[in-house]
């Protein structure tokens, strides 16, 4: 396999009701194969549409389709894929085994209509579905590969690592280095690469920010043959920001170096509803190093629960650095944690006035007697306020356990 395509299927897609993550993990799954990825086509669930698009990746010698194999009127991609071949649709008996037996692992029949998730292309082979029901298929067009997989994401991650990777060949990655950084622009991370590295091995790196993280991948090749880009990269203001040298998240750094260093972390968050604390049990083996946290939204629970004093709040308002240090404070004290963080802000859209609009988030993280402390405003809608909050919470606490400043 040399090339390859995407096909992403679904109305709700182009409406923008949903948000499409599978063509970007399998881009990433194709890259660790060596298959160039040629393009990526969102089309409708119309089977005229779905074979159109078929047709326009035929020159491709892979094309992998998500969406659209499921019972409901809207799933058309088998129809698109039969019609593209011009061939009939045929119940597949293996296909419609794997569906029987789904139903029945959930202790119920296979409901009337089901049946239709076996209906293949004549000649496809199915795939099967080891966390779902709908099968996918694969079948050969020429010298091209047409793979179909549901449009669900954990269902089609499973079945492409089991069903469709092991016929593509080993992964051969190119070996890369991975810097992750959180607190300094894009464009200052760019900056420490352009002044160290040559014109020729600048084209090779690549530089992306997603919520306030910066990812910088260089070839290991460049690292190995520049190493004062490593060095560079760690040090100074960029430096404070690096979080980690392999792909890890933010809160999985953080688990990690609270883990290697024996300390514990306990929260205690406002706007943010609980995200922290789901943000950090989200890594295998957190249970190193959390172990409780508060979700305190209204005033009466930050006094309730945290003893945070009701003339603070009347003082200085429950958006507040003097809160939000109480909450860290409390939280550390009360889990008896070394690393108490609080976090306290206007989520939006509405609650916001001009001396503390909406967006605005104070976060605290106290260890060892210190409490640093963040303010920020962030422009967007109520989930990127809370999204880019749990970030810079996760980031603070990282920079409180490596006694470094906010």
């Amino acid at each position: 396999m040399r090339s390859a395509e995407i096909v992403i299927t679904g109305a709700e897609i182009l409406r923008g009701h949903t948000l499409d993550t599978n063509a970007h993990w399998i881009a990433g799954r194709l890259r660790g194969l060596g298959i160039a990825l040629r393009g990526i086509r969102t089309v409708g669930d119309g089977e005229d549409e779905i074979r159109d698009a078929l047709k326009a990746a035929a020159t491709a010698d892979l094309v992998v389709i998500s969406g659209g194999l499921g019972p409901t009127i809207d799933d058309r991609t088998r129809n698109g894929v039969a019609a593209s071949f011009d061939l009939p649709l045929r119940i597949d008996p293996e296909a419609r085994l794997g569906i029987e037996t789904a139903y029945r692992r959930r202790g119920r029949p296979m409901p009337e209509g089901a049946e239709v998730q076996a209906l293949l292309p004549e000649g496809a082979l199915p795939i099967a579905n080891p966390v779902g029901i709908a099968p996918g298929f694969r079948m050969n067009r020429g010298g091209e590969l047409i793979v179909a997989l549901p449009g669900v994401p954990d269902e089609l991650r499973a079945m492409f690592l089991t069903g469709v990777e092991p016929l593509l060949g080993p992964r051969r990655e190119e070996p890369e280095e991975v810097f992750r950084f959180y607190g300094v622009p894009e464009a200052e991370v760019d900056g420490v690469a352009r002044r160290i590295l040559a014109p020729s091995d600048l084209a090779a790196l690549s530089i992306c920010a997603e919520d306030g993280a910066i990812t910088l991948r260089i070839p290991s090749e460049v690292v190995a043959r520049t190493p004062r880009l490593a060095t560079a990269l760690a040090e100074g203001r960029v430096g404070q920001a690096l979080f980690a040298r392999r792909d890890l998240s933010l809160a999985e750094a953080l688990v990690d170096l609270a883990a290697s260093r024996g300390e514990t972390i306990a929260t205690a968050e406002s706007c943010t509803g609980g995200g922290l604390a789901w943000a950090l049990t989200s890594v295998p083996g957190a249970s190193r190093v959390f172990e409780r946290g508060w979700i305190v939204y209204a005033n009466e629970a930050k006094i309730d629960l945290l003893g945070i004093a009701p003339e603070l709040i009347a003082r200085h308002g429950a958006v507040s650095e003097p809160v939000a240090r109480g909450l860290a404070e409390a939280a550390a004290r009360r889990a008896r944690a070394t690393v108490g963080v609080g976090i306290t802000g206007i989520a939006g859209p509405t609650g916001g006035t001009p001396d503390k609009p909406a967006g605005l988030v104070h976060i605290a993280a106290h260890r060892a007697g210190a409490t640093i402390v963040r303010r920020a405003v962030y422009s967007g809608d109520r989930e990127r306020v809370r999204r880019f909050a749990i970030q810079s919470a996760l980031d603070l606490a990282r920079r409180s356990l490596a006694g470094l400043p906010a």
